[in-house]
Parts: structure tokens; C-alpha cells; sequence
């Protein structure tokens, strides 16, 4: 998905937006190599002058209309989650979603409660925009652990907040095509048989680690595949949760 490079983003309410498909030929034909056997090849006029979307999230109707449109079409541009009206074509810069809060803070003596010298920290601190939520996905075996609604503690601070079940979530989606795409960061490890051979396109990989409260001791660093990060693959390759045909 690309945008006119001269768009006026901040005057303009609209965003006419091209979609690119990835040309039949591939790098490979002129000798190129990576970490995939084929990766994408898309064509970008010069004369247009696009860039893509990265960094933005549209809505689920977005989507719907990419599909019956075709090549080009024109999208709400959003200056705050709660002017988005449920059921029409937006998109929305992601930072726009919550807001970033960094935090120090100076770890303790477990018993007397004493200062632990050079134990200074830094963390962020995500906070949610009005209107704004988020789905969690469950393992099926911890479904029935839960309540339709209810509220439950979340973050490392623990807040209180409130959630609700969604059972039956459906999104835009081709049952045939050869591309999908992820909903949520996603681990490498657990695509690796099935798309690591395959052209996939996205942000940068995400490497996210921790500290581990338990073990007094951090984390291992896993890598991410970023939300809305597209995978050429085959029909028969069985979609983990998580992931659209496009």
C-alpha cells in the first residue's frame, strides 16, 4: 500500500491510496540473493513518487474496500482514535493509538526495604488512547478459565481493567489467495517450516526480551515478525492464529 509522497497529511482529511502487487518476475532473475528464494519485486513509478504506509493501522472496512476497489482508492485520515465512525474505510498513524510514558525507578532490599545501591532502572509504559482496545488471544485451553466479561489485572504495574470475550471475530479475507498477513507480532521460531522459504514483507523484526523477577536474571531475546508483516505462500499451507488471506 503506498501513499503520494506529497500528500498534505496535516490539511488533507483524505489519503488517496495505490496498492502495488508484487511483479511475476523476481530479483533472482538478475542475479539477486537473500534469505528467501523470491522475494518480492514490486514496481514503484518514479513519476508518482510513493512511499509506503508503514507505520500506519486501517480499519477492518480498509480492507473490504482494498478488495472490491482494485488498484486505487481513498481513505479517512484519522487524527484521533475517537473520530473513527465503526464501519468506515480509515487508517491512522500507530502513535496516535496510546501514548509512551518512560519511567525511572531504584530497585529495594527485599527484607528491610533499603535502596539497592547502582540498581537504577528505565521502563516504558504504554497507555492506551480513549476509545482505543486491543485483543488478546487465548490457547483454547484457557478459555473456559474466564467469564464473558469481567475485569483483571494487566501490565507490569498491574492495573485493574475491564475485557470482554469476542467469539466469533471475522475480518476481510481470500480463502485462495497466496498472501497473508499477520495480525500481531509473531514469533519467528514458530514460522519457520512453514514461511521461512517463503517472500514475505514487512517492518524491521522486532527483538524484544525481559527480566525475569523469578530468576533474578533477563530474559532470552526472541524475534518478531511486526503487526501487518505479508507472506507469499502456498494454498495448502494450513494459517496459524493470527493471520488473514489477503
Amino acid at each position: 500500500w503506498f501513499r503520494e509522497k506529497n500528500d498534505k497529511l496535516k490539511e488533507n482529511p483524505t489519503v488517496r491510496i495505490q496498492l502495488s502487487q508484487p511483479l511475476s518476475g523476481t530479483g533472482c532473475d538478475l542475479g539477486l540473493q537473500g534469505s528467501v528464494k523470491k522475494p518480492f519485486w514490486i514496481y514503484n513509478p518514479i513519476a508518482a513518487d510513493l512511499v509506503p504506509l508503514s507505520g500506519y493501522w486501517v480499519s477492518a472496512a480498509a480492507l473490504a474496500l482494498a478488495k472490491k476497489s482494485g488498484a486505487e482508492f481513498v481513505l479517512d485520515l484519522l487524527t484521533e482514535p475517537e473520530a473513527h465512525i465503526v464501519g468506515t474505510a480509515a487508517l491512522i498513524k500507530g502513535h496516535q493509538l496510546c501514548d509512551s510514558e518512560e519511567r525511572f525507578g531504584i530497585a529495594l532490599e527485599s527484607v528491610i526495604r533499603r535502596v539497592k545501591e547502582g540498581h537504577l532502572f528505565a521502563s516504558q509504559h504504554i497507555r492506551l488512547k480513549p476509545g482505543v482496545q486491543f485483543l488478546v488471544g487465548l490457547m483454547a485451553s484457557a478459555v473456559d478459565d474466564f467469564a464473558d466479561q469481567g475485569i483483571l489485572q494487566l501490565g507490569g504495574e498491574q492495573r485493574i481493567c475491564s475485557y470482554c470475550k469476542v467469539n466469533h471475530l471475522e475480518l476481510p479475507e481470500s480463502k485462495n489467495s497466496h498472501l497473508v498477513m499477520s495480525l500481531s507480532p509473531t514469533p519467528v521460531t514458530e514460522l519457520a517450516k512453514e514461511f521461512f522459504e517463503h517472500s514475505w514483507a514487512g517492518g524491521k523484526l522486532l527483538r524484544v526480551g525481559g527480566w525475569d523477577m523469578r530468576k533474578g536474571f533477563h530474559k532470552e531475546m526472541v524475534t518478531y515478525y511486526p503487526a501487518g508483516t505479508v507472506f507469499q505462500v502456498s494454498e495448502k499451507v494450513v494459517l496459524p492464529t493470527g493471520f488473514i488471506r489477503l
